[in-house]
Protein backbone atom coordinates (compact mmCIF):
# COMPACT_ATOMS: atom_id res chain seq x y z
CA UNK A 1 0.00 0.00 0.00
CA UNK A 2 1.15 3.37 -0.82
CA UNK A 3 0.35 6.42 1.22
CA UNK A 4 0.02 9.57 -0.68
CA UNK A 5 1.28 12.82 0.80
CA UNK A 6 -0.76 15.89 0.12
CA UNK A 7 1.35 18.93 -0.58
CA UNK A 8 -0.37 21.98 0.83
CA UNK A 9 1.47 24.99 -0.47
CA UNK A 10 -0.50 28.15 -0.09
CA UNK A 11 0.08 30.66 -2.74
CA UNK A 12 -0.66 34.18 -1.53
CA UNK A 13 1.10 35.84 -4.39
CA UNK A 14 -1.10 38.83 -4.91
CA UNK A 15 -1.25 39.54 -1.17
CA UNK A 16 2.42 39.05 -0.22
CA UNK A 17 3.28 42.75 -0.38
CA UNK A 18 0.13 43.75 1.46
CA UNK A 19 1.05 41.45 4.34
CA UNK A 20 4.57 42.90 4.35
CA UNK A 21 3.24 46.48 4.39
CA UNK A 22 0.81 45.63 7.18
CA UNK A 23 3.53 44.07 9.33
CA UNK A 24 5.80 47.10 8.78
CA UNK A 25 2.94 49.42 9.75
CA UNK A 26 2.30 47.40 12.92
CA UNK A 27 5.99 47.55 13.84
CA UNK A 28 6.00 51.33 13.33
CA UNK A 29 2.88 51.74 15.49
CA UNK A 30 4.39 49.60 18.27
CA UNK A 31 7.63 51.58 18.08
CA UNK A 32 5.73 54.87 18.40
CA UNK A 33 3.82 53.59 21.44
CA UNK A 34 7.04 52.27 22.97
CA UNK A 35 8.82 55.60 22.46
CA UNK A 36 5.97 57.62 23.99
CA UNK A 37 5.96 55.42 27.08
CA UNK A 38 9.77 55.52 27.26
CA UNK A 39 9.73 59.33 27.11
CA UNK A 40 7.17 59.49 29.93
CA UNK A 41 9.31 57.12 31.96
CA UNK A 42 12.44 59.20 31.36
CA UNK A 43 10.57 62.32 32.38
CA UNK A 44 9.39 60.79 35.67
CA UNK A 45 12.87 59.42 36.33
CA UNK A 46 14.29 62.92 35.84
CA UNK A 47 11.84 64.43 38.31
CA UNK A 48 12.53 61.61 40.76
CA UNK A 49 16.25 62.19 40.44
CA UNK A 50 15.92 65.91 41.16
CA UNK A 51 13.67 65.25 44.15
CA UNK A 52 16.08 62.60 45.41
CA UNK A 53 18.95 65.07 45.10
CA UNK A 54 17.04 67.71 47.05
CA UNK A 55 16.22 65.14 49.73
CA UNK A 56 19.88 64.13 49.87
CA UNK A 57 20.97 67.75 50.35
CA UNK A 58 18.37 68.17 53.11
CA UNK A 59 19.64 65.01 54.81
CA UNK A 60 23.21 66.30 54.57
CA UNK A 61 22.16 69.55 56.26
CA UNK A 62 20.27 67.66 58.96
CA UNK A 63 23.26 65.38 59.57
CA UNK A 64 25.55 68.38 59.85
CA UNK A 65 23.17 70.00 62.35
CA UNK A 66 22.99 66.77 64.34
CA UNK A 67 26.77 66.56 64.49
CA UNK A 68 26.93 70.14 65.76
CA UNK A 69 24.29 69.38 68.40
CA UNK A 70 26.13 66.22 69.47
CA UNK A 71 29.34 68.19 69.91
CA UNK A 72 27.58 70.92 71.88
CA UNK A 73 25.75 68.55 74.19
CA UNK A 74 27.41 68.30 77.58
CA UNK A 75 27.51 64.97 79.35
CA UNK A 76 25.06 64.58 82.18
CA UNK A 77 26.56 65.49 85.55
CA UNK A 78 24.86 62.53 87.25
CA UNK A 79 24.48 59.01 85.92
CA UNK A 80 20.78 58.27 85.27
CA UNK A 81 21.19 54.74 86.66
CA UNK A 82 22.37 56.15 89.97
CA UNK A 83 19.47 58.59 90.06
CA UNK A 84 17.01 55.76 89.42
CA UNK A 85 18.59 53.60 92.12
CA UNK A 86 18.46 56.48 94.62
CA UNK A 87 14.84 57.22 93.71
CA UNK A 88 13.81 53.60 94.19
CA UNK A 89 15.66 53.47 97.52
CA UNK A 90 13.92 56.67 98.63
CA UNK A 91 10.52 55.25 97.64
CA UNK A 92 11.19 52.03 99.54
CA UNK A 93 12.27 53.98 102.64
CA UNK A 94 9.15 56.17 102.41
CA UNK A 95 6.89 53.14 102.10
CA UNK A 96 8.56 51.49 105.09
CA UNK A 97 8.32 54.74 107.08
CA UNK A 98 4.56 54.90 106.47
CA UNK A 99 4.21 51.36 107.85
CA UNK A 100 6.20 52.02 111.05
CA UNK A 101 4.52 53.53 114.11
CA UNK A 102 7.48 55.77 114.93
CA UNK A 103 7.64 59.24 113.44
CA UNK A 104 10.39 61.76 112.99
CA UNK A 105 14.10 61.23 112.45
CA UNK A 106 14.17 57.97 114.44
CA UNK A 107 11.41 56.46 112.29
CA UNK A 108 13.13 57.52 109.07
CA UNK A 109 16.49 56.14 110.20
CA UNK A 110 14.96 52.82 111.32
CA UNK A 111 13.07 52.55 108.03
CA UNK A 112 16.26 53.23 106.07
CA UNK A 113 18.14 50.59 108.05
CA UNK A 114 15.39 48.01 107.45
CA UNK A 115 15.25 48.76 103.71
CA UNK A 116 19.02 48.58 103.32
CA UNK A 117 19.16 45.31 105.28
CA UNK A 118 16.45 43.83 103.06
CA UNK A 119 18.31 45.00 100.01
CA UNK A 120 21.59 43.49 101.20
CA UNK A 121 19.85 40.22 102.02
CA UNK A 122 18.23 40.05 98.59
CA UNK A 123 21.54 40.85 96.88
CA UNK A 124 23.36 38.15 98.83
CA UNK A 125 20.54 35.71 98.06
CA UNK A 126 20.81 36.55 94.36
CA UNK A 127 24.58 35.98 94.47
CA UNK A 128 24.10 32.60 96.11
CA UNK A 129 21.51 31.58 93.53
CA UNK A 130 23.84 32.63 90.72
CA UNK A 131 26.64 30.54 92.25
CA UNK A 132 24.36 27.53 92.43
CA UNK A 133 23.18 27.91 88.85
Amino acid sequence: MMVSVINMNFNLYPYNYWILYLSIALVVVFLIVLLTHALKLLKTLGTLQTSAQSLQTRMDHINADMEILQKKRDPLPVDPKKVLAAWLLFRAIRKEYKNTPERGIKGISKSAVKVIEKRNRSESLQKEIKKIL
